[in-house]
């Protein structure tokens, strides 16, 4: 959306305006973490048909504890900088009854589903692995 700390806002607003529509918010947990407030107006209103999925890097054991600085160029898949942050536990305090915690590729199926027929709010922060893969430029076309 180009506005970080703004998806969770504009769901919200979203599920509000059109409240006979299902509404999911997939976003990553530097967005998450810069609009924690808005957990509590979620929660307030309680939007029947708003989901929030929470993109969250998983902490590798073969990573350093102390990271060196992001480098300026990187935009994506960067290393939260509050690594012990229990989003799912904040959204239970704020209210958000329907929290959880996605770990495992075998809970993804559960996880659609929740998403789509669950009364909300509902609240999932879904571990993922980020890998290096290789670069690779597409085939040029053949001049005609």
């Amino acid at each position: 959306m180009g506005r970080h700390g703004r998806a969770a806002r504009y769901g919200a607003g979203l599920a509000l305006a059109q409240p006979g529509k299902r509404v999911l918010v997939i976003t990553g947990d530097g967005d998450m973490l810069m609009s924690l407030g808005r957990l509590a107006t979620v929660a307030t209103q309680q939007h029947e048909n708003l989901a929030i999925v929470v993109l969250r890097q998983r902490e590798s054991s073969a990573r350093p504890a102390t990271r060196p600085p992001i480098p300026a160029r990187a935009t994506t898949a960067q290393p939260t900088r509050a690594p012990a942050t229990d989003l799912s536990l904040i959204a239970k305090g704020c209210g958000i009854a329907d929290a959880g915690i996605v770990r495992e590729a075998g809970e993804v199926a559960q996880l659609v589903k929740d998403v789509r027929t669950r009364k909300g709010p509902v609240f999932r922060v879904v571990k993922v692995m980020v890998e290096k893969l290789e670069f690779v430029m597409p085939p040029r076309m053949a001049r005609i």
